[in-house]
């Protein structure tokens, strides 16, 4: 009896650390694209603020439209950014409950 709860455990555990580096790869790679993304507007809007020659408040405008403008979600990214979100909701494990809706909304918009 003992050795089947054992191998139940172990199994349930590796199922559980897999999961985890899934999320995790899935996260990181996330954040990697979205702040390449916004570093590159962001870079696009300082050369335009300096063509420009704008003030500093115009300036910090221009660079954060263009962080903004291409910083484009894709659909793998729906999971991780939903998780986010559900992060800062008063929910106890709302980023779980979130990255799990994400990828419910990922599966059925396929």
């Amino acid at each position: 009896m003992s050795n089947s709860i054992t191998k139940l455990v172990l199994s349930s555990y590796k199922g559980i650390s897999s999961g985890v580096k899934t999320v995790s790869k899935d996260i990181s790679s996330t954040k990697s694209y979205l702040l390449d993304n916004a570093r590159s507007g962001w870079s696009y809007g300082r050369q335009v603020s300096q063509m420009k020659n704008l003030s500093k408040v115009e300036g910090l405008y221009t660079k954060t439209k263009f962080a903004v403008k291409q910083t484009k979600l894709r659909k793998q990214d729906l999971p991780a950014v939903a998780g986010l979100i559900g992060a800062f909701s008063p929910i106890p494990g709302g980023s779980l409950i979130g990255y799990g809706l994400g990828k419910l909304i990922q599966f059925l918009r396929k």
